[in-house]
């Protein structure tokens, strides 16, 4: 669900945030239905209400890996705990902007009605998008440099907080600056994990094809053009062709390797790597780098899924590919040596 509507100041009037996919958010610590679970969370909190239990399981399975992270409100904003509750205990102004619920007979104001519900801590603070146009605006040509030195340290600061995932063997997956935000003390907290994944639960061919099966790495009118979601790096895409277009246990052929070669080409070309101040040679060593992965697949007659298992191994770049890709896009160009970082 996404959250990129957090204002800078609590505001004693305003409720209702947001709404996503599969709920809405308010700024409200909304009091659970359940007796024996009375706690919800600290004072100032976001409350996300689904339509159905189901859209929480992921991110709130997440959360509970994250909070053992230690400090890990410095680097996350988990889901801290659920329950059931009634919207009631909202106005009906700010319920009615919600349009997912059934207001049939205003059963959505009735205090026997629940919906399950999350809560997690507010940030005060600015997606980073926001607060990166907000910050260039203090910027003179005078002292430009400070810019770029802002987002090093944005940069170096999100590093740490993907270690501390990758501990754990979590990939966020989603990764852009609609889900960074950028506290009251000026350090970026990672939020939103309804996408992320535990890496040791991908390991079976079923969870293999939940995982990589309902997300499309081609246009929706055209198979043979590659259009996907910017922070997957091309791992990700191939893991997601052997996912669609391989049966598990079908072996690789030099057909398929044709395929992802092509499938590659397409996905570089759509970075345009160039305006990133990638020379031609870089941009070139790039593409062999990962064309001679897929031909090593044909060499010992490996499966798809034996395949799929090996670019699973390269998760711990995933989500450093990411941000280095938002931050790059962010410099000033005689500071893009990070791109090198990108093309690792």
């Amino acid at each position: 669900m996404d959250s990129t509507f957090l204002e800078e100041q609590p505001s004693p009037t305003k409720r209702f945030l947001g709404q996503g996919t599969y709920g809405c958010i308010y700024k409200e610590k909304l009091k659970c239905m359940d007796k024996k679970n009375k706690k919800r969370g600290p004072k100032h909190s976001l409350s996300k209400v689904y339509i159905d239990e189901k859209y929480a399981t992921r991110e709130l399975e997440i959360s509970k890996h994250i909070l053992k992270i230690p400090h890990y409100d410095r680097y996350f904003s988990p889901l801290l705990n659920s329950c059931n509750a009634s919207l009631a205990q909202l106005n009906q102004e700010d319920v009615d902007k919600c349009d997912l619920f059934d207001k049939k007979n205003n059963i959505y104001g009735s205090s026997q009605q629940t919906y399950f519900t999350t809560t997690t801590k507010y940030i005060p603070g600015q997606i980073l998008n926001e607060y990166l146009d907000i910050y260039s605006k203090q910027i003179t040509p005078e002292n430009s440099y400070t810019r770029d030195n802002k987002i090093f340290y944005i940069y170096t600061c999100l590093t740490k907080s993907i270690e501390l995932l990758n501990s754990k063997k979590i990939v966020h997956f989603d990764l852009s600056e609609r889900n960074i935000i950028m506290d009251s003390t000026d350090r970026p907290i990672i939020i939103d994990y309804g996408m992320s994944m535990n890496i040791d639960a991908v390991k079976t061919e079923d969870q293999f094809k939940y995982e990589f099966g309902h997300y499309s790495f081609t246009k929706e009118d055209d198979p043979n053009k590659v259009d996907m979601y910017e922070p997957w790096c091309v791992e990700i895409m191939a893991l997601m062709y052997l996912n669609q277009r391989v049966q598990p246990q079908e072996i690789i052929t030099e057909t398929h390797v044709a395929e992802l070669i092509k499938y590659t080409n397409q996905y570089v070309d759509n970075l345009e790597l160039d305006k990133l101040g990638a020379t031609e040679d870089e941009i070139k060593t790039y593409r062999e780098s990962k064309c001679a992965l897929y031909e090593t697949f044909t060499q010992v007659n490996k499966t798809a899924h034996e395949c799929s298992q090996e670019l699973i191994k390269t998760y711990p770049k995933w989500d450093p590919y990411a941000i280095a890709l938002i931050c790059a896009k962010q410099l000033s160009k005689p500071s893009r040596q990070m791109l090198t970082k990108i093309l690792a």
